[in-house]
């Protein structure tokens, strides 16, 4: 009903006209809820149990079963407890459960690399913020939630230009679990996970297929290298770095690898979530192109033909 994107956004606030009319005029609320009601003072117990029948109702589960299941922590107490212990994990340097990423989504074409505000050389930058090169750039290791939240992540177009910057505590992905709850840290802000969804989560991406065939990576691969290489080993075609011209003067990269019954490869160095979400847009991005735009599935099959003549009729020209 609210387009959500289940994987991406949550539900902290709504406003609007409620579908019976009878309740109120008008509704905003989260934690708490406030309306517009041309209702009486006499008439207001009743409506006040209409409200409560609306608010035991479990019609929602049907479209939004997981609110119930990933909550934002607010007992002050417990996230101060939480955030001690990202600290004590982040100062001992026990960061298998921690890593760095953009906030919020970024264009991928423009961006050149990330640096710390803390960091002694302004000119550093790396492809990927990493929290080991956080923690070294602090004198001693040395970290504190202060220096969390004043610090920043900066990311740097190819002009040096600053794209976006955010304090380092808002990018920190870091998740601990307790005997009740998965807490999770996201965008500067606690949440609690249901152990059980959790573990339903698991199962869900556990059962995934999996391509097999793919080479190793030897240390010191660079991505172009890999990906030429697995094209070999599967027999596929290699189209890394080679672009189709979108709309206006937007490119796409359709694929990384395309195999031969029209599989898509999209490959990236394995790095922190902020690699992730950039293989997965550019995958949704190229997939949803090649599903709504029978022009970009013209340029995909000639660029997949330039390549390799014998590639030319792997990508459908129709749905």
């Amino acid at each position: 009903a609210f387009a959500l994107d289940v994987s991406r956004d949550l539900l902290r606030a709504v406003t609007g006209t409620p579908t019976d009319t009878a309740l109120a005029h008008r509704m905003t609320g989260a934690d708490s809820l406030g309306i517009e009601t041309r209702a009486q003072i006499p008439e207001l117990p009743a409506l006040l149990a209409n409200l409560l029948l609306a608010y035991e109702d479990t019609a929602y589960k049907t479209n939004f079963e997981f609110i119930d299941h990933l909550r934002p922590e607010k007992n002050p107490a417990r996230i101060r407890e939480l955030d001690t212990k990202l600290v004590e994990a982040l100062e001992s340097g026990e960061i298998t459960d921690a890593h760095l990423a953009a906030p919020e989504t970024l264009d991928w074409v423009e961006l050149d690399g990330f640096r710390f505000s803390s960091a002694a050389d302004a000119e550093q930058r790396d492809s990927d913020p990493r929290i080991s090169t956080y923690r070294e750039r602090n004198p001693d290791g040395g970290v504190d939630l202060a220096m969390l939240k004043s610090d920043r992540l900066i990311a740097l177009r190819s002009d040096g230009q600053v794209l976006a910057e955010w304090p380092v505590y808002r990018c920190l992905v870091y998740q601990l679990e307790s005997e009740e709850y998965l807490y999770v840290l996201t965008g500067g802000q606690w949440f609690r996970v249901d152990l059980d969804y959790k573990n339903r989560i698991y199962a869900r991406v556990a059962a995934l297929e999996r391509l097999t065939g793919l080479p190793d990576a030897d240390a010191g691969t660079t991505e172009r290298a890999y990906n030429e290489t697995a094209a070999g080993v599967l027999g596929a075609l290699c189209l890394d770095g080679k672009l189709i011209q979108d709309t206006g003067p937007d490119k796409m990269e359709l694929c990384d690898i395309l195999t031969p019954d029209g599989g898509l490869i999209h490959v990236k160095h394995r790095g922190s979530s902020s690699t992730l979400s950039h293989l997965f847009s550019q995958g949704v991005n190229s997939a949803e192109r090649l599903l709504l735009d029978q022009d970009f599935r013209s340029k995909a099959r000639s660029l997949a033909a330039g390549v390799d003549q014998a590639y030319s009729e792997v990508l459908p020209i129709d749905r």
